[in-house]
């Protein structure tokens, strides 16, 4: 799996690297969900920087709808460096708004861990 998953005892980052199926992020955030009935909401990350794959909007609307499973996240951010990730993350932040979760894309790793420390 070309999409590494490190978890604390807060948050949980995800971290695709190069070129991955789009399976492969579902399957790593459908993995690191905590069962059913646990109380703890974490924070996400979500570390494109990486990447260098480009994904199709309905990917990110199925993305943003399992990343806002009920109970599992109460903030997600995406760190993304090129223009074009860092504008699909911004889709992803309308998409995983609609879905009721708070999402914001950032270009720097130091402002998104500021803001989810914020949250």
């Amino acid at each position: 799996m070309r999409v590494t998953v490190a978890r604390s005892e807060s948050q949980i980052r995800f971290t695709p690297i190069g070129s991955y199926a789009f399976e492969e992020v579902l399957e790593a955030v459908t993995d690191a969900i905590l069962p059913p009935g646990t109380e703890r909401r974490m924070l996400g990350i979500l570390d494109v920087r990486q990447s260098e794959e480009l994904r199709e909007p309905q990917e990110l609307r199925t993305l943003a709808r399992r990343l806002a499973a009920p109970g599992v996240f109460s903030s997600f951010a995406v760190v993304a460096k090129r223009a074009v990730h860092y504008g699909l993350a911004r889709m992803l932040s309308v998409f995983a708004q609609q879905e009721g979760l708070e999402l914001v894309a950032f270009r720097s790793e130091d402002a998104a861990l500021e803001w989810l420390g914020s949250t």
